[in-house]
């Protein structure tokens, strides 16, 4: 491993071998990495056994949190094959969080350079890559605060996006608006003008991710092959009720509106789309779809003089279906996507919520 200079504030560039050692678990943290170029494994021991705990690769960040914390490191990583990766220490750090320094921005070009050369004409690559150049500038500006969801200012972003991605330039709209659409990000007015871009669920969209790099057949991209997010299980109590407020016609063009997705509901309202979905008997504070659905962040339970009601939060139950049957549900998205982009590509208006067709809502299985 080359040497580092702690008091630049540009990270060096550190080469390991197949089968080197990045760090041991239980290390102290002087730095954490960004891995530029091959394969690492990571390992954890528990009760004298070496239990894999998955793949990085390049594009991801190693023991950052326990940079910040002080802590040690929680996990060993050794390099698959020959590893280049950057060694940041923590004033480094701060000055990603604080801005996007001028070496993040150099790695992040050439990267996308690299990914993207020759396919600057495919709707998939060009979805992919802005997806996942968003993804990494969400991670550096919002790593270390431990608090999710994840948010940035919008102008910020789109101005980075459009210096790595230049073919992305004229797109931006129609797939930063779709993904909003979808519900895979919150667009929020703060304090106007400014726009907030909010990544309210990390894994869900990351999973996203893993599916376009995959069907692009990208296999030395930003993210693990391998990796799946799991299927969100809840009660069969609970689905009926989702499935019922999904299909409402008044709630939909409220759906895929991040100002307006917070509704007010009655328990008539919400017994009405239960049993339209075939559930039976009323439901009340108590029930445990209710209850379930409170626990999972989609509603909150009110009460005032009158009479019991909730608030019922659209676009997280939207995630929540989501991540019901991602593989399914974000093959869907990016469909949907994808024909957005065709659609601007053939200087072709993209369908809205407004017309009469809902984006993904088309497909009974969401």
């Amino acid at each position: 491993m080359e040497g580092m200079n702690g008091g630049s504030m540009k990270p060096q560039e550190l080469t390991f071998s197949p089968g080197g050692v990045i760090a041991r678990q239980g290390s102290d943290t002087a730095i954490a990495f960004l891995i530029l170029e091959g394969r690492v494994q990571l390992e954890v021991s528990q009760g004298g056994r070496t239990v894999p705990r998955g793949f990085a690769g390049p594009g991801e960040f190693l023991y950052l949190d326990s940079l910040l914390q002080g802590g040690t490191k929680p996990f060993s990583a050794h390099a698959v094959t020959t590893v280049r990766a950057l060694g940041i220490t923590g004033a480094q750090l701060q000055l990603l969080f604080s801005s996007l320094p001028d070496w993040f921005a150099e790695w992040l070009r050439e990267e996308f350079r690299t990914i993207f050369a020759c396919k600057a004409n495919s709707d998939l690559h060009l979805l992919y890559g802005v997806s996942s150049l968003l993804y990494i500038l969400m991670r550096a500006v919002n790593t270390g605060n431990g608090v999710e969801p994840w948010s940035a200012p919008y102008g910020r972003l789109v101005e980075e996006i459009r210096k790595t991605l230049h073919e992305a330039h004229g797109f931006l709209p129609t797939i930063l608006g779709g993904l909003s659409h979808v519900g895979l990000i919150d667009l929020r007015e703060a304090e106007p003008p400014r726009v907030s871009l909010i990544l309210p669920d990390p894994e869900l969209f990351r999973a996203f991710l893993v599916l376009m790099q995959n069907d692009a057949n990208l296999p030395s991209g930003l993210y693990d092959n391998n990796q799946a997010m799991e299927s969100q299980e809840i009660k069969q109590e609970t689905g009926l009720l989702v499935d019922g407020l999904l299909v409402r016609p008044d709630l939909l063009p409220k759906l895929v509106n991040p100002e307006k997705s917070q509704v007010h509901l009655t328990y008539d309202a919400l017994t009405r789309a239960y049993n339209q979905q075939g559930g039976e008997g009323a439901l009340d504070p108590f029930h445990p779809a209710i209850e379930e659905l409170e626990d999972l962040g989609a509603l909150n339970r009110v009460r005032d003089t009158q009479t019991d009601s909730v608030f019922l939060n659209l676009r997280e139950l939207l995630r929540l279906n989501l991540r019901r049957d991602p593989e399914a549900n974000l093959s869907d998205i990016e469909e949907f996507l994808l024909e957005r982009i065709a659609l601007d590509r053939a200087g072709k208006p993209t369908v809205e919520a407004d017309s009469g067709r809902v984006g993904i809502y088309d497909n009974p299985s969401l």
